[in-house]
């Protein structure tokens, strides 16, 4: 009786130390040390240009006559509707597009780097990218790339202000993205140019007098 006693105590350790699991992990005698697949690198740029912030024309004289033969004759039919909020978002709106494209827009640095696209100081990881394609708005080459993101949902990035100077660009942005992403033609994602359709489609019914005397006026600015 006394043997089988001192068999079930045997492998009790005393009070005062710890028990030692030899199979546990995540232990003082067996930490767990995860390695990244890939090593640690600082991001580095591999493309870079300078170019303006949006895409940006000058506009005709018809263009701006038709924004406001537009405007008014939509804000009109909504006050006779009595839909103040509505009318008023759209001199808004009317009024953000004049700003647009007569007040020409700064430059600013884009950057292809090792670990996503830069836009001035704001940084997009290629985890948040989807793909990229060329396009072509307002007479001006740009780069498109379409996000995961609700806003914004596709990137675009002016390219330099000449074809010459696009060409090489275009194929360095190429071979650097195609390492992450995939090329995907989307075609024109610019809302602007659905805009600028309806302006064509109204300028050739505006009087000729009014627009001439438009370009007068902003001719002797």
């Amino acid at each position: 009786m006394a043997n089988e006693k001192s068999m079930m105590f045997r492998n009790i350790p005393p009070k005062n130390e710890p028990i030692v699991d030899p199979f546990a992990t995540g232990t003082d005698q067996n930490p767990i040390v995860v390695k990244p697949e890939k090593p640690y690198e600082k991001p580095s740029d591999v493309v870079t240009w300078e170019s303006h912030e949006r895409v940006f024309s000058h506009q005709k004289p018809v263009w701006f006559v038709s924004l406001f033969a537009i405007t008014g004759a939509i804000v009109l039919s909504l006050a006779l509707l009595q839909q103040w909020s509505f009318a008023l978002a759209l001199v808004g709106f009317a009024v953000v597009m004049f700003i647009m494209n007569v007040v020409e827009p700064g430059n600013q640095m884009y950057r292809i780097t090792t670990t996503g696209i830069k836009i001035a100081e704001k940084r997009f990881g290629y985890e948040d990218l989807k793909w990229f394609w060329f396009g072509e708005s307002e007479n001006h080459d740009v780069l498109y790339v379409a996000t995961y993101l609700n806003f914004p949902h596709v990137l675009e990035l002016p390219l330099l202000h000449t074809p010459e100077e696009n060409t090489q660009l275009k194929e360095q942005i190429e071979t650097e993205l195609l390492k992450y992403l995939p090329y995907h033609e989307e075609g024109q994602r610019n809302w602007m140019n659905t805009f600028d359709k309806i302006i064509s489609w109204v300028s050739p019914w505006l009087p000729k007098s009014i627009v001439e005397w438009y370009a007068q006026k902003t001719s002797n600015r």
